[in-house]
């Protein structure tokens, strides 16, 4: 199943952000965001702009993410793997390589 919206970006100022000014106020690209699920709904990618950003394996219980981000200390009885969300091309290219096989 894949799910793609588009947001668009617009700038908005708050009661404590400066006064936009006509130079600032070009609106920002689109962007589109896409989740596509495998085969057997055990793991989900999110792309951003076609880009793979992050990865839940829900069978594994890991995440990866472009950024490495959250982590978190490990804890005794933990489930999903926590301390490091790093990314994995090799779980990326797997994912991709079975949703066309």
């Amino acid at each position: 199943m894949n799910i793609a919206f588009s947001t668009p970006c617009s700038s908005t100022t708050s009661p404590h952000s400066p006064k936009a000014t006509p130079s600032s106020t070009a609106p920002e690209p689109q962007r589109i965001a896409s989740i596509e699920w495998s085969r057997d709904g055990l793991q989900a990618v999110l792309y951003l702009d076609g880009t793979a950003q992050a990865l839940y394996d829900f069978q594994a219980r890991a995440g990866y993410c472009r950024m490495n981000f959250p982590n978190f200390l490990e804890e005794q009885g933990d489930n999903w793997r926590k301390s490091t969300h790093a990314w994995s091309e090799a779980a990326i290219q797997q994912f991709e390589a079975s949703l066309y096989a």
